[in-house]
């Protein structure tokens, strides 16, 4: 009974080591985002290790030394990261022509906030832009949040101390053509025909990506909860990125997040707009 016993309690010890050494060596690949850039190939001559040159053996006691190459990798020159480069962060454009949409779902870990309405937004009469934060802004914060903010969209209203709703004048087309230009103008009066002005593509560009460098630099001073940004379907809509549809999936926690507002209210309206979004999305991946 006791060899029994013994050789029961070898085997089983045997096993755990099996399991623990089988989840040692199971690594969970993390998912490869939309916009990720593949990984430049290194060098074909990578990894491979120059042979030492051949001394003739001697009756000296001191062995011969190698040559100064011998045993060294050629490795390929590293990629340098940003500083500012983390988990869960999308990497910041200086560049308005580079969208920092783009940026961000290249970051493995996923998006820095919920942005429903992302990508290359096109606009008939209007623009305007939904934030919502995490927490009360502080005047002082609050002053900080408004000074860069994209001229287009530069009508500020404070909603209580966490939601700000940015919107423009009327005939948002000629502020951005205006607001874009090198150097920037002054937009065009208003008039019958300029409030349907359409800006040239690299211009609604450069604000759109505007836009949402401006998010990420409001974010880094409050953490943002959601964003939102309508769709406006007299101008053809919004062309939806990566960014767009992750945030879907935290659609039902932004809307539970924001509850009931008043009706009327700029809150009440990005409800509104949530919903629509998510109701599109859901309709479209049941047809």
């Amino acid at each position: 009974m006791a060899r029994a016993s013994k050789s029961k309690q070898t085997t089983t010890t045997k096993t755990k080591k099996a399991k623990t050494k089988t989840t040692k060596t199971t690594k969970t690949s993390k998912p490869t985002p939309r916009s990720s850039k593949t990984a430049p190939k290194p060098s074909a001559k990578a990894g491979k290790l120059n042979k030492p040159t051949s001394s003739k053996t001697s009756n000296d006691s001191t062995p011969p030394k190698p040559s100064a190459n011998a045993g060294r990798l050629h490795k390929p020159k590293p990629t340098k990261t940003p500083k500012n480069d983390s988990p869960g962060r999308p990497r910041k454009s200086t560049k308005a022509s580079k969208s920092t949409a783009t940026a961000a779902t290249e970051s493995s870990a996923g998006i820095p906030f919920p942005f429903i309405g992302a990508g290359d937004a096109s606009y008939f009469e209007w623009a305007d832009l939904h934030v919502r934060f995490t927490r009360p802004v502080k005047p002082a914060e609050k002053s900080k949040l408004v000074k860069t903010v994209p001229p287009p969209i530069g009508d500020v209203k404070w909603e209580g101390a966490q939601h700000l709703y940015l919107s423009s004048d009327q005939g948002v087309g000629r502020q951005i053509q205006a607001a874009y230009s090198k150097p920037a103008k002054q937009p065009t009066s208003l008039t019958t025909t300029s409030r349907f002005k359409m800006p040239d593509g690299p211009k609604l560009s450069r604000f759109n990506a505007d836009t949402e460098r401006w998010l990420l630099e409001a974010h880094d001073i409050v953490p943002i909860a959601a964003a939102y940004r309508r769709q406006d379907w007299e101008a053809g809509g919004t062309t939806l990125s990566p960014w767009h549809f992750a945030s879907l999936a935290h659609a039902k926690a932004v809307l539970a997040s924001l509850g009931k507002p008043a009706d009327g209210s700029t809150a009440d309206y990005m409800v509104r707009g949530i919903r629509n979004e998510l109701d599109a999305a859901n309709k479209k991946a049941t047809a």
